[in-house]
């Protein structure tokens, strides 16, 4: 019986035939393909950088700002979602809501430039509690108290002794936030 190529052919679309007959030249050697360069990705997102603007320092940066404005925007936008939630919650169940407090974390998110979300409670006194978490035990709790206040609850790691560093205390809103960068737990609000 003759051969025949035909009966030679794959099941899987596009797949050449596992071996080529002796009577037809080989396929070229193909070149291995060169490395890719490893993915960028926009700081404390998974958004990736498309690679025509890795190279490219200045556009790489403008890129990265864009990603992160747009992860900012989509944060405050939750926040608000959240604040509008609590106090129809508050006026349903006849309850406080201090729309001081909430004008505070309003300036406090805009002034961190925040692109993690925190939790975000209505306590009895009608004020807005906001809480950021890690998993390590790390936290940033902030009661927003009106009048450009806030009452924060710290919890950091040191490593000289290592140890956890707890701190809790009212202070302004200007102070809080630098005491937040000072304690290195800033990466728990923008990662």
């Amino acid at each position: 019986m003759p051969f025949e190529p035909a009966l030679l052919q794959t099941s899987a679309a596009f797949t050449p035939a596992i071996f080529e007959p002796a009577d037809r030249p080989t396929l070229p050697m193909l070149t291995p393909p060169s490395p890719r360069p490893a993915q960028v990705y926009v700081r404390g997102s998974g958004t990736p950088i498309p690679d025509e603007v890795s190279g490219n320092p200045l556009r790489k940066y403008l890129v990265e700002a864009d990603a992160q404005r747009r992860l900012q925007h989509r944060i405050e936008g939750q926040i608000e979602n959240r604040l509008r939630e609590l106090r129809v919650d508050a006026q349903v169940g006849g309850e406080a809501f201090s729309e001081a407090s909430a004008s505070d974390l309003r300036q406090f998110i805009l002034s961190v430039g925040v692109t993690k979300g925190p939790a975000i409670f209505l306590l009895d006194n009608g004020n807005i509690r906001a809480l950021w978490r890690s998993a390590d035990g790390r936290q940033v709790g902030l009661q927003f108290l009106g009048g450009r206040r806030a009452q924060f609850v710290i919890f950091s790691r040191r490593e000289n002794p290592r140890m956890m560093m707890r701190v809790a205390g009212i202070d302004s809103i200007v102070e809080t936030r630098a005491r937040i960068v000072r304690d290195r737990v800033d990466h728990l609000l923008v990662g």
